[in-house]
């Protein structure tokens, strides 16, 4: 026979009340701060109300957190062992009645359960992660609408879909909720317009890439269905039921926008009037004659280009003359005067003054 020693007694306790807050440990808001921090669920005998406590509004404070429209807040809440579910985000204003029926008419969003967080491990990912209460994280970002006008909202977190209920990975867990108070003020421009039809879905979690489309889930992807807590059924991977039904009901979940309106043409931008022409200064006899002898009987390649108006090039060759020749002909007299054909064959430049010449 033995007897176990004071200290060991009490490392045993310790070890069971770690592995009880373990097992039992379910998941709940953690940030942005909850109007009434804890468990917050629908349990078999008593339906806490939307934002838990007795339902008031005694401990709500939506004047210490102020975002802006198109501000992005993240949404965090602990895994907790529990595998699989949906998280709906749902925003009403502060002053109004705040039932739960008010609140699933105004969802946002939805996302995964699971979404950047651990899952249980390699062999069994929907076991447990094995940490301590909360330290196993999940989140996902909540970008403030632009449909929200300035004033003061109520947000309600809502988990639903979840499985292992009380470390048994084969039944259902029911849904938890809770709820922050905020403040929006300023921001990118409010649009009343800008609600899409449908919820936004973000979508990806321990078990599925953002790209599928899915999350996660037991039982039947609806919300207050897991009801006695620990229901049976079964995991699966796809996307909300209310969402799907609003999809298929809209045929999308963005709204039509607006027509876009029809772009305009450019006003002309007035352009100077065009310049006249100016006639091209002639040139004389005077300017041609120190050069024309000297230039009599010098060979050089046929010229077939013509340049542009300053210096002008007078072409002949092979019998085609391009150019003022006319000119030409009147400022070289006799020379000018010969067929073209009896050029064929060699060019002359002949300076006209301030660098204008003619080939022939």
């Amino acid at each position: 026979m033995f007897s176990l020693k004071p200290t060991s007694i009490l490392l045993a306790l310790v070890a069971a009340l770690q592995l009880a807050s373990i097992a039992e440990s379910h998941s709940r808001l953690l940030e942005p701060r909850a109007r009434n921090g804890g468990f917050i669920g629908a349990f078999d005998n008593f339906v806490s109300p939307a934002c838990g406590g007795d339902g008031s509004k005694n401990n709500a404070r939506p004047a210490d957190a102020t975002y802006r429209r198109g501000q992005t807040v993240p949404i965090v809440w602990p895994r907790n062992n529990h595998p699989g579910g949906f998280i709906s985000l749902k925003v009403v204003p502060f002053n109004g009645p705040q039932t739960q029926a008010d609140f699933d008419r105004n969802i946002i969003q939805y996302a995964c359960h699971e979404s950047g967080c651990k899952s249980g491990f390699a062999g069994n990912p929907l076991a447990g992660d094995n940490m301590p209460e909360d330290t196993n994280r999940c989140s996902t970002p909540f970008t403030v609408p632009t449909f929200l006008a300035d004033g003061q909202y109520t947000l309600q977190w809502h988990w639903y879909g979840g499985g292992s209920f009380f470390g048994d990975v084969n039944r259902g867990q029911t849904d938890y909720y809770g709820c922050h108070d905020f403040t929006v003020a300023g921001g990118s421009a409010f649009n009343a317009a800008s609600k899409p039809r449908c919820p936004t879905f973000i979508a990806g979690d321990a078990h599925n890439p953002a790209s599928s489309g899915r999350c996660k889930f037991f039982g039947t992807g609806s919300a207050f269905s897991c009801r006695p807590d620990g229901c049976s059924g079964s995991y699966k991977d796809g996307i909300p039921k209310a969402l799907e039904q609003c999809l298929a009901a809209n045929g999308g979940g963005n709204p039509t926008p607006p027509p876009a309106p029809a772009p305009q043409p450019p006003a002309p931008v007035p352009q100077p009037p065009t310049p006249a022409p100016q006639p091209q200064p002639q040139p004389t006899a005077t300017a041609l004659n120190p050069t024309r002898r000297a230039l009599f009987n010098v060979r050089a390649p046929v010229v077939r280009n013509v340049g542009g108006s300053r210096p002008f090039i007078v072409q002949l060759a092979n019998g085609e003359v391009n150019g003022n020749f006319n000119a030409v002909q009147e400022a070289l007299g006799a020379v000018a005067m010969c067929r073209p054909t009896c050029w064929r064959g060699r060019a002359l430049g002949i300076a006209m003054g301030r660098g204008t010449s003619a080939r022939l």
